[in-house]
């Protein structure tokens, strides 16, 4: 299973933010968080964002149920879209799929010290992450080898803000 480091569901890239935002409206389940995201995501107010834009649109008539630790909040299929789009106007500022022009800054550099340790630490074959975001590992021969797993043990801590996703299979 191969690795990819970015962001999860808060997308550096805004075209992306836009397609999962728009995800975010229409599907009908709940999607999954990291163990790192178990206290339920960004915390504004002593709730998470994700809980409190799922009240948010609760109050404005919407069926959004309370999104569980770690998870994003869904709406139900089959609402008003209408209603929907005022909704999402007047809960925007709890948005949990709205990142900030400085959050893109602070990811994209922690991706970028997370490269640079990997390459110190004996993974020459690293590359910086790309213009979206994403920071693709070497392949998955070089990702089986110990080397590899010390070196990314020891860096880890670069990436303090961006979740860790499980790709493929």
């Amino acid at each position: 299973m191969a690795r990819t480091y970015g962001l999860g569901a808060r997308a550096a890239a805004a075209p992306a933010a836009l397609f999962i935002g728009a995800l975010l409206l229409t599907a009908c389940g709940g999607g999954s968080g990291s163990a790192q995201d178990e206290a339920g995501g960004e915390k504004s107010g002593g709730k998470s964002k994700e809980l409190k834009w799922a009240e948010c649109m609760r109050a404005e008539g919407l069926d959004v149920p309370d999104p569980k630790p770690g998870q994003m909040p869904m709406m139900r299929q089959g609402q008003d879209e209408a209603k929907v789009d005022a909704a999402t106007k007047k809960c925007k500022k709890y948005n949990p799929m709205q990142v900030t022009d400085a959050e893109k800054k602070k990811f994209a550099a922690e991706l970028t010290e997370y490269a640079k340790c990997m390459r110190k630490n004996g993974i020459s074959e690293q590359a910086d992450p790309d213009e979206n975001g994403t920071l693709l590992p070497p392949n998955q021969e070089v990702q089986e080898t110990d080397r590899y797993k010390d070196a990314d043990a020891k860096c880890r801590s670069k990436m303090k803000s961006v979740k860790r996703q499980e790709v493929g299979g």
